[in-house]
């Protein structure tokens, strides 16, 4: 899917997207707008559909060409994240407000005209062994309950100059050893396609995730790491 495509079914096409949302979530009220709810409802089912099913490198295109909004981009995936986190288990920590202030900064650099990088505003989510320097890292432990990593990953600095947006810390197998994917500290992460079949370790909340397209864009990422079966 290009960036251009018609969405038939939804009467819509990509670069509709900003108009989209600020009609859904505009306020209603008086008669003077009865009847525009179930209207708006549609379309912004229609929009965050359309969001999910865009490859990384189509939102990161969307998000630099300000077709559609960081924080758009985000409050969608939060937005998932609330509806399926009860089921799946996929995240252990979500940080939506700083996740929303980061998505903000990003739409303000590209405003202003900053240079900015391949993933400027793009949300993403990380196993919870990949430390980012002030914030906890527990490994799916109880022995690592409260740990604050003292540095930051190499891959999540190389993401961050790229400019991505963390949304927080993924589900994983206790010290990232376990192909299963359970964690009986944490209770276990579920496969979205059958919640009742394992998804896999021990990168099981990245998997669970993007999965569900919690963690970033469909055909998108979350950081996982192969310790033993991920």
């Amino acid at each position: 899917m290009t960036l251009a495509t018609t969405v038939r079914n939804e009467r819509f096409v990509f670069d509709d997207l900003r108009t989209l949302f600020a009609r859904a979530n505009e306020e209603k009220s008086g008669d003077r707008l009865a009847g525009l709810a179930a209207a708006s409802e549609r379309e912004r089912v229609a929009a965050k559909s359309v969001l999910a099913e865009l490859t990384l490198a189509e939102v990161a295109a969307a998000i630099r060409s300000r077709k559609v909004s960081s924080v758009e981009v985000t409050r969608s995936l939060l937005a998932r994240i609330a509806a399926w986190q009860p089921t799946l288990n996929a995240f252990v920590r979500l940080e939506g407000d700083e996740a929303l202030a980061a998505a903000a900064a990003a739409d303000e650099a590209l405003a202003r005209g900053d240079n900015v990088g391949a993933l400027h505003g793009v949300p993403l989510a990380h196993k919870d062994m990949y430390y980012v320097a002030g914030k906890l890292a527990e490994c799916g432990s109880k022995l690592r309950k409260g740990f604050v990593a003292p540095a930051t990953s190499t891959a999540v600095e190389r993401l961050d100059t790229a400019g991505a947006v963390r949304l927080g810390a993924l589900h994983m197998a206790e010290f990232a050893y376990g192909p299963t994917g359970h964690n009986e500290h944490l209770g276990p992460a579920r496969n979205p396609w059958d919640p009742t079949r394992i998804t896999g370790g021990s990168s099981s909340g990245s998997g669970a995730a993007v999965a569900e397209r919690d963690a970033g864009p469909f055909r998108s990422v979350a950081t996982g790491r192969n310790e033993v079966a991920s």
